[in-house]
């Protein structure tokens, strides 16, 4: 109903209230209504998601600060955990979430064809066996923790995200432009993050669990 609503109100309505004279608004008539005139506001976060579908259901641009959204794409959600099996946390469903997410692009065919083959390991010591998407995967996350240990968290974060070529990638899909705004928000985000004096991978991650939590308020920045 919210979603059909801003339509509405795109179509029907003018813009920009110009100055308010005695509690009457003066609208500017020379402009039309755009998206970006308008301003969703929620008391709490229970139906963020439900609301976010249905923006994307008729193609409605949106942009959050609000972490809840943003944590439940699947392309945030599998970067966080490609930096939790970069950072050696020993998360074995991390590793799992980080390859079927779209960081990797893994299918459930690809890890069984991978597994059954003589000497596969799901090791990310480098030493993945067979010319597969899956032990391409494994070793480029080796690859990457190689120098993780002496790069910022931001730095590692654009390593995955360069390598995977993921930015080049949503270029030609239907909701990209709002995740390509979410992966420079928490990006921006981790910037910030450094600039507080703060380091460590396995700590920004400690943070990033934080954010993530539904009783935290604190936003993501605006890229």
């Amino acid at each position: 109903q919210v979603a059909t609503e801003i339509i509405r109100a795109k179509r029907d309505g003018y813009a920009i209230t110009k100055r308010v004279e005695g509690g009457v608004r003066v609208y500017d008539e020379k402009r039309r209504a755009r998206f970006g005139d308008i301003c969703i506001l929620l008391p709490v976060r229970t139906h963020i998601g439900k609301l976010a579908r249905a923006l994307d259901d008729l193609n409605i641009p949106y942009r959050s600060a609000d972490p809840g959204i943003l944590f439940e794409l699947p392309l945030i959600v599998g970067l966080v955990n490609t930096l939790k099996v970069v950072a050696l946390t020993d998360d074995d469903l991390a590793l799992m979430s980080a390859l079927k997410s779209p960081i990797f692009g893994i299918t459930d065919n690809d890890l069984h064809d991978y597994i059954t083959m003589q000497g596969a390991t799901w090791s990310t010591e480098g030493n993945a066996i067979g010319d597969t998407k899956v032990a391409e995967a494994l070793n480029a996350i080796y690859e990457i923790r190689k120098v993780s240990g002496l790069v910022r968290p931001s730095l590692v974060l654009k390593m995955i995200l360069e390598r995977q070529g993921i930015f080049e990638g949503l270029i030609s899909d239907r909701n990209g432009a709002f995740e390509a705004s979410a992966l420079r928000m928490l990006l921006t985000h981790s910037y910030t993050w450094e600039n507080q004096g703060n380091a460590g991978l396995l700590d920004y991650i400690d943070a990033l669990d934080v954010l993530m939590d539904e009783k935290s308020r604190i936003s993501l920045p605006l890229p």
